[in-house]
């Protein structure tokens, strides 16, 4: 099974008067989702709140329930920014030790890179969402489903392999954003995972040692460097 990209978090429909009235709308949203993004992307950000978002936008509180229906909608439609650039690019993997090995060696250099998004990945977790979005997460499971299914991943369950995945991979992201990971970091927790998972130590070090696809150009609303090839 390959994985699918994500899909955008449901909206609001728009109103019909189309023009100028949609553009404003398109444009406030966007201010709602980068201020949100602003926030949350800072070491304390796990505390921000509605009252944050208005008052760094400057917009009413009515304005803010006309595109968000709670401050839970307003994390998973973050979470769905922070990674469907991501999606994109794994999805192009061939199987699923290559799909694992660029998820997590593109998620933790995205926080050596940037460390305000990946404040913003811990932050969004830290609220009880799901930090990598629910169709980043289904396609893990699907990765790794299909991994165990042909024998190429030896673990004993399926839940096992996503905590391995998603909580080192989480936990990555954090120690960077802390400063306590060296510049290897996205390598050597990527080799421990995979041999977590069960693949062969020479399947490993070949999977370390192939290029990074790059992440595409113009996906995502909340960071301007998803078009940087991943070096």
């Amino acid at each position: 099974m390959t994985t699918q990209p994500s899909s955008p978090p449901p909206t609001r429909p728009p109103e019909t008067d189309g023009g100028r009235g949609a553009r404003k709308r398109a444009e406030t949203r966007l201010r709602l989702i980068r201020a949100a993004f602003e926030l949350l992307g800072r070491p304390e950000g796990r505390h921000t709140q509605i009252e944050d978002v208005i008052r760094h936008t400057g917009v009413a509180r009515g304005t803010f329930y006309n595109y968000f229906d709670s401050r839970d909608d307003l994390l998973d439609v973050m979470a769905y920014e922070l990674n469907h650039g991501m999606d994109a690019a794994v999805a192009r993997a061939p199987d699923p030790a290559t799909r694992t090995s660029w998820a997590l060696r593109l998620y933790i250099r995205k926080a050596q890179r940037n460390p305000q998004w990946g404040w913003a990945m811990v932050n969004v977790a830290a609220n009880g969402r799901q930090a990598f979005g629910h169709d980043t997460f289904r396609n893990a499971t699907e990765t790794l489903q299909d991994g165990i299914a042909d024998g190429l991943l030896r673990i004993s369950s399926l839940e096992a392999a996503l905590d391995l995945v998603t909580g080192a991979g989480l936990q990555a992201i954090h120690s960077v954003c802390r400063g306590e990971a060296g510049p290897s970091h996205a390598e050597d927790v990527t080799q421990a995972v995979l041999l977590g998972l069960g693949l062969h130590r020479s399947r490993v070090l070949r999977l370390l040692g192939s290029p990074l696809p790059a992440l595409p150009i113009g996906t995502n609303l909340i960071s301007e460097d998803y078009g940087d090839q991943a070096q």
